[in-house]
């Protein structure tokens, strides 16, 4: 930590009496410049310590400071907003209210992050206008605190239109802060509608995130749950933290699956897992920067998919209406799985579908197997076109 005032650092005293004075005169003073010190510093602050934190600024916040308190939602903090909000439903008034409405109408987008949660507490119907106009605001916690209020007015008015947007827009810009807002509201109602709009969504693995913010893997219905978690396992680690493992609950899913039937879909997901766990607990350089909680998550997911392993790879669906054959076909030519040889060719032959043809003259071309130049009078896209065409080429 590096704290540069000393107010700042006094917070962390285990010294209740320096701790608690430091958070009255930080209040006391509209201190800014400490309080932003505080934030800039979070990161590096245990968890109790902040509750602790928190709770000196609660017993510390008076009918002589607590106005300040919407000084401080200046600096946006999710990790110390908790004390602003609780401090000002402590005194909340009519005349409180309406001065926080005066905020939400003139003040920063950080401000009104910070301070629409006062209304999860009290239920002004005048605050409902804000919270729609700043729904799809450029401020993404401003966004999220917006839905969740609404959520709890039971206001359906914006979700509503986001479920409408998913269904009809063609921005698909439009459709991710669709996304994000049903993600943020919370009713489990949306994820029907976010899972219909994954299947064929360029965002899919940003989409399974947001239906993981709304219900567990274990909840959700086997054949949609394997779809949702192959697009979070194509996440990790590039586009995904390994530390979300825990609060997704990855490995008890993974224990559900191995605990029912299974079939070739569950062969392939338990197959990739398997692949890319093993990538993770051998290579140090995805975890080394993760705590140890989440270090013994990845091997005990790990540990859970070896020992259970019984040769998937020879049991995956080759079948274009599984909704990702595409990264079944990727796997297979990542891993040169060439007893699929002839089923592929059957694949290639059978489909209309021209990524599928081409991923599947990638997968013959990597066994060194003949790729019937006929295949190319079924293509119209030219990148497709010259990509096989290069792999036939290669071959004479």
């Amino acid at each position: 930590m590096n704290f540069k005032t000393q107010k700042a650092k006094n917070l962390l005293s285990k010294d209740f009496k320096i701790a608690i004075q430091s958070a009255k005169e930080i209040l006391d003073n509209a201190d800014i410049t400490s309080f932003q010190d505080l934030c800039e510093n979070s990161e590096f602050i245990f968890d109790f310590i902040k509750e602790k934190i928190n709770n000196n600024f609660l017993k510390a916040t008076d009918e002589n400071n607590y106005l300040n308190l919407i000084k401080l939602s200046n600096i946006y903090c999710e990790d110390f907003g908790d004390f602003i909000i609780k401090g000002l439903v402590k005194f909340a008034s009519e005349d409180l209210t309406d001065e926080i409405l005066e905020v939400l109408e003139n003040g920063t987008n950080e401000q009104r992050a910070c301070l629409v949660k006062y209304f999860n507490h009290i239920k002004d119907p005048l605050v409902l206008d804000y919270l729609k106009d700043f729904t799809y605001s450029d401020y993404e916690p401003l966004n999220y605190n917006c839905a969740k209020v609404l959520y709890n007015f039971n206001d359906y008015e914006k979700y509503n239109e986001a479920i409408e947007v998913l269904q009809k827009s063609q921005d698909d810009f439009g459709k991710i802060k669709a996304v994000n807002f049903l993600s943020a509201f919370g009713d489990k109602n949306a994820i029907e509608y976010l899972y219909n709009f994954m299947l064929n969504s360029p965002f899919s693995s940003e989409v399974a995130l947001a239906i993981l913010e709304l219900d567990s893997l274990n909840n959700i219905e086997d054949n949609k749950a394997l779809n949702i978690y192959n697009n979070i396992l194509n996440s990790y680690p590039e586009f995904l933290s390994l530390d979300t493992i825990i609060a997704y609950n990855i490995y008890s899913y993974l224990k559900k699956i191995l605990n029912t039937e299974l079939n070739e879909e569950k062969y392939y997901i338990l197959y990739k897992t398997k692949i890319k766990f093993n990538l993770f607990v051998k290579e140090d350089i995805y975890t080394f920067d993760l705590d140890k909680e989440t270090k013994e998550e990845v091997k005990k997911i790990n540990d859970l998919i070896n020992k259970h392993y019984e040769n998937w790879e020879n049991n995956l669906p080759i079948n274009e209406n599984i909704s990702y054959i595409e990264d079944v076909l990727d796997t297979i030519i990542e891993e040169n799985l060439e007893q699929y040889r002839e089923e592929i060719k059957n694949l290639m032959n059978k489909t209309e579908n021209e990524i599928i043809i081409c991923k599947c003259a990638q997968a013959l071309n990597n066994f060194n197997a003949e790729i019937n130049p006929d295949i190319l009078n079924k293509i119209k896209n030219q990148n497709i076109e010259a990509i096989i065409a290069g792999l036939n080429s290669h071959k004479a």
